[in-house]
C-alpha cells in the first residue's frame, strides 16, 4: 500500500512539475510578445513623429525662404540641430543645403559627345579627388570612371575609364549603373574609390536627382573649402578658398557676380571665369533633413531630401529609415 501511495505521489510531483515549466514556459511566451507588441507600437509612433519632423521641416524652409532671392545660413533654415521633447521620447533634427556639394550625377553628361574635350565635371572631380590621393594618377582613374559609371552608353568616353568589362572582372563580378545614382555610397563601387578616398572626399560629394551641376556658394562652409577650390580647377588655392568663405557677408552674396568681384584670380581670363560661373549659385532647390526620433527604447534615424520650389511647395523625393545614426560612419566631419 506505502508503495502505491509512494508512487502515486511521484506521478503528481512529476505532474506538478510538468505543469510548472509548461506556466513558466507560456508567461516567458506571454512576456516576449508583450514586449514585441510594445516595440511595435514605439516603432510605429516613431515612424509617425518622423514623418511630423519632415512636414515641421518643410514649414520651415516655407517660412524662412518665402520673398527671399537668395539661400543662406543666416536663414532659420540654417539653425543648428534643436531638440523637441515628446510624450515619451524626444527628436532633434537640423536641415542641410543639399546643394552646397558636388553632385556626382552631373556626370551623366546627356549630349556631349565621346571621345570628345574633357568636360568640366570631369576635371572638377579630378581637381577634388587630387587633394586627398597622392597620386595624380588615381585621381585621372577615379574622375574618369566615375563619368563611365554614371553616363547613359556603355562605351568607354576616355583611356582611363572603365564600362562593363572592367566590373565583370572583378570578384563579385557587377556591371555600371549608366543612370543616376541614388546615393552617394554607390560611389565606393567605382573603379579606384577605396575605402580611405571615400571616407575623405564623401563629405563634398552629393547625389541629386538631377544632371545639373549647380554649387550655392552661400552655404558653403569652410570644410568644403576643397571643393570651392576645385571648382576653379585648383587656380584658387585651398587656403583662399578657406578665407573667402570665412569673410562671406553674414546674409551671403547677393548675386554670383558679387561673390566672383571678391576673388583675386589674375590667372583665370574672362571665358574660364564665364564657364565657372554658369556652375554656381545663391540659390538651392534641394535640402537634405537629418533627424532622431526616440519614443521609450525605439530609436529610428530618419534622412529625407526635401525639394523646395519658387511657389513654396516643398515635396519629399526621398527618404530613408533606420536606427539610430545608422547611416553615420566613423567619419567625424559627417
Amino acid at each position: 500500500m506505502s508503495r502505491q501511495r509512494g508512487a502515486a505521489l511521484l506521478v503528481v510531483m512529476m505532474i506538478m512539475a510538468l505543469m510548472t515549466a509548461i506556466a513558466g514556459n507560456m508567461a516567458s511566451r506571454l512576456y516576449t510578445n508583450y514586449h514585441r507588441a510594445e516595440n511595435q507600437l514605439h516603432f510605429q509612433q516613431a515612424y509617425w513623429f518622423g514623418n511630423a519632423v519632415e512636414g515641421l521641416a518643410a514649414s520651415v524652409l516655407r517660412e524662412s525662404l518665402a520673398g527671399s532671392e537668395t539661400v543662406n545660413l543666416s536663414q532659420a533654415w540654417a539653425e543648428p540641430a534643436r531638440t523637441f521633447p515628446l510624450d515619451g521620447g524626444k527628436v532633434s533634427g537640423h536641415l542641410q543645403d543639399a546643394s552646397a556639394c558636388f553632385n556626382l550625377n552631373s556626370l551623366q553628361l546627356r549630349g556631349v559627345k565621346v571621345g570628345g574635350a574633357t568636360p568640366y565635371e570631369v576635371t572638377v572631380l579630378r581637381a577634388l579627388v587630387g587633394q586627398y590621393v597622392e597620386d595624380s594618377y588615381q585621381a585621372d582613374v577615379i574622375a574618369q570612371a566615375s563619368r563611365d559609371f554614371i553616363d547613359e552608353n556603355n562605351q568607354l568616353d576616355q583611356s582611363l575609364g572603365a564600362e562593363d568589362a572592367h566590373y565583370e572582372s572583378v570578384q563579385p563580378a557587377y556591371v555600371t549603373a549608366d543612370a543616376l545614382l541614388a546615393d552617394v555610397s554607390e560611389w565606393r563601387a567605382v573603379r579606384g574609390v577605396n575605402g580611405d578616398v571615400f571616407r575623405r572626399a564623401s563629405p563634398q560629394l552629393c547625389a541629386l536627382p538631377s544632371a545639373e551641376l549647380k554649387v550655392n556658394v552661400n552655404t558653403l562652409t569652410e570644410k568644403q573649402a576643397p571643393l570651392l577650390s576645385a571648382l576653379f580647377t585648383s587656380a584658387l588655392p585651398v587656403e583662399q578658398a578657406q578665407q573667402v568663405i570665412a569673410q562671406r557677408p553674414e546674409a551671403g552674396w547677393k548675386s554670383v557676380a558679387a561673390f566672383i568681384d571678391t576673388l583675386s584670380l589674375p590667372e583665370f581670363d574672362d571665358a574660364e571665369r564665364e564657364r565657372v560661373v554658369s556652375y554656381l549659385s545663391v540659390t538651392s532647390e534641394f535640402f537634405l533633413l537629418q533627424a532622431d526620433v526616440q519614443v521609450a527604447s525605439a530609436q529610428r534615424h530618419i534622412q529625407a531630401l526635401l525639394h523646395y520650389q519658387d511657389e513654396g511647395e516643398v515635396s519629399i523625393v526621398r527618404r530613408q529609415f533606420g536606427g539610430m545614426r545608422e547611416r553615420a560612419t566613423d567619419n567625424k566631419d559627417q
